[in-house]
């Protein structure tokens, strides 16, 4: 299984076995395991250690490799330019995209054929420079053209940055693949949908790419649902029954249902109310938000989370906040605790019968049995947010708070702050996520 869906491997690593084994084992090692921390555990590698070069016959086991791969990463040397073996690969890889070294353009990043490669010089000439001169490269060399010692600084640092640039493509290919099934609204919603259309197009492939309405036949519905990681509605206070025709086709195809609904529109008529209903007593997330721009990104971090369950699946987040300030319960408890479940995180509450957990003094061993803990106030007394801070500063846990602008300065001090500002959304829990999946600690 790979990152990048439709593939067997993400990416095929291309080298020299005639360089130095050592300094190409630590570089793949180094490379991959920074690609399990960018991108998540599915990241795969195809690896020629096995020696498979050797023989007469080119083995079909490395052909296979590279039409499998979504990226192909040549760690280029003199030893890689005089190869045989290599020359055949990166063949091989041109072929299998219709490309060559001299037209790389149908290679794009987004398709199966994007590419990075990786050039590692060694006492190389300014003649031998010209070895695959159109490509991406990052040189793994100091300016005599020999490659960096895998313990040295500038060596874990080039690493790191390919790690970076490579995640980042990867991440693009991902996102192309996976399909968004965007259902066709009732008449009051038809500019949330084409606003959320806009966003999601660059990212994803967003079905169907025509105007699906009651007009087409029930199969073409079924052909759009079909494969869909995810099917999205669009949601005002009118009814329509091509949408609950709609919302029937997913449910039997087994398709996540997630939907936007603008409270903007007025009240809903009572056959939307009752859909709106159902939608809820199933669970079906609601994706909060006045722009196509802020429920995107909600759409995105739901997908990441049905993508890679086995990286957060276990984990919890203790949504802390004064179960007695109702503004505060309304937010923590609905846009906040639903932001923390597209992560894939179990979220438990003060209302959850845990204990007395809204009153910390002395409960720091309470709060460490939870992954994280995310500390909520907007306008709770005073009197309940400082004793609740210091108590979750001396807590053994990932933790940080999410607080007005103004007092971000104040607590900052003790607990990581979040600036809850006025576009609030995931994008700004990012870095209580990263803190938390880098995080040792386990629940007990």
């Amino acid at each position: 299984m790979a990152y990048v869906p439709q593939h067997r491997h993400d990416i095929f690593f291309s080298y020299a076995h005639e360089d130095d084994s050592d300094w190409i084992k630590a570089f793949c090692d180094s490379l991959r395991s920074e690609l399990v921390r960018a991108v998540g555990p599915t990241f795969s590698t195809w690896q020629d250690t096995a020696n498979l070069r050797f023989g007469q016959r080119w083995p079909d086991q490395i052909e296979e490799g590279i039409t499998g791969a979504a990226l192909f990463l040549a760690v280029c040397s003199p030893s890689y330019d005089r190869s045989p073996w290599c020359a055949r690969e990166w063949q091989t890889f041109f072929a299998r995209n219709q490309a060559s070294p001299d037209d790389p353009t149908p290679l794009k990043v987004g398709e199966t054929g994007a590419y990075r490669f990786v050039k590692t010089v060694m006492r190389l000439n300014q003649e031998r420079r010209r070895i695959f001169p159109n490509f991406q490269e990052l040189r793994l060399h100091d300016d005599q053209g020999f490659e960096y010692a895998p313990d040295s600084r500038e060596f874990r640092q080039l690493v790191r940055k390919a790690a970076r640039d490579l995640g980042f493509v990867l991440e693009s290919m991902r996102r192309s693949q996976v399909g968004v099934f965007l259902a066709a609204p009732a008449p009051d919603v038809w500019e949330d949908r084409e606003a959320l259309l806009r966003e999601l197009t660059a990212d994803f492939d967003v079905r169907p790419n025509f105007q699906l309405s009651a007009a087409y036949p029930v199969e073409d519905l079924r052909a759009a649902l079909q494969g869909a990681q995810l099917a999205v509605f669009t949601l005002g206070a009118l009814h329509d029954d091509y949408v609950q025709k709609q919302i029937d086709e997913a449910t039997q195809l087994g398709i996540p249902i997630a939907y936007w609904l603008d409270a903007r529109k007025g009240t809903p008529e009572p056959d939307q109310s009752r859909l709106l209903a159902a939608l809820r007593d199933r669970g079906c997330p609601v994706l909060n938000g006045l722009s196509g721009i802020q429920v995107a990104e909600q759409v995105i971090a739901r997908l990441r989370a049905q993508s890679s369950p086995a990286a957060n699946k276990e984990k919890s987040v203790f949504l802390l906040y004064d179960s007695t300030t109702p503004a505060d319960g309304d937010f923590a408890n609905g846009p906040l605790a639903q932001m923390i479940r597209d992560h894939g995180l179990t979220v438990f509450t003060p209302d959850a019968k845990l204990g007395p957990a809204d009153r910390l003094q002395g409960r720091d061993q309470f709060l460490e049995k939870f992954d994280g803990v995310l500390l909520y106030r907007d306008q709770a007394p005073e009197g309940w947010l400082w004793p609740n801070v210091m108590e979750l500063s001396v807590a053994e846990t990932t933790k940080s708070c999410v607080l007005a602008p103004s007092q971000a300065d104040v607590f900052s001090r003790f607990v990581p702050v979040i600036p809850r500002a006025a576009d609030f959304g995931p994008r700004h829990l990012a870095p209580f996520f990263e803190q938390l999946a880098k995080a040792e600690h386990a629940r007990p």
